[in-house]
């Protein structure tokens, strides 16, 4: 897990972008530090993106360790600058996936829809 204020070791893919998001310019592999500023829920991104308060201030504060600790008011202009670029790009890959037929959706169609493959004699999908 993504801690906040704690460094990470991993093996990191870096891409850069084009500036609309829909063409890889080059391609980094290799070991990182990841240092994470804020380890934020789900709930504390969405308030930021939408211009709230990003916490509850009627809700205890969680166990040490775990997302959802208050996030430094300092740290918003740039959460929010960070949090719009990986939206926006969610949001063109989302959209790519569903117009090449990219993605399988197990949620979608009626309610005895399921995933099916055709084998081959060895048992192989084909």
């Amino acid at each position: 897990s993504l801690h906040g204020q704690v460094d990470r070791l991993a093996v990191s893919v870096i891409w850069v972008l084009s500036p609309d998001l829909k063409t890889v310019k080059s391609t980094w592999f290799g070991r990182s530090i990841i240092h994470n500023v804020a380890a934020m829920t789900y709930q504390q991104a969405h308030n930021i993106l939408h211009n709230k308060p990003p916490d509850d201030p009627n809700q205890p504060p969680p166990p040490p360790l775990t997302a959802g600790s208050p996030v430094d008011t300092k740290l918003i202009p740039s959460l929010k600058k960070d949090l719009t670029i990986l939206t926006k790009l969610a949001r063109i890959l989302r959209k790519n996936r569903e117009e090449i037929g990219g993605a399988v959706d197990l949620s979608s169609g009626d309610r005895g829809s399921e995933l099916k493959f055709s084998l081959d004699e060895n048992g192989l999908p084909t």
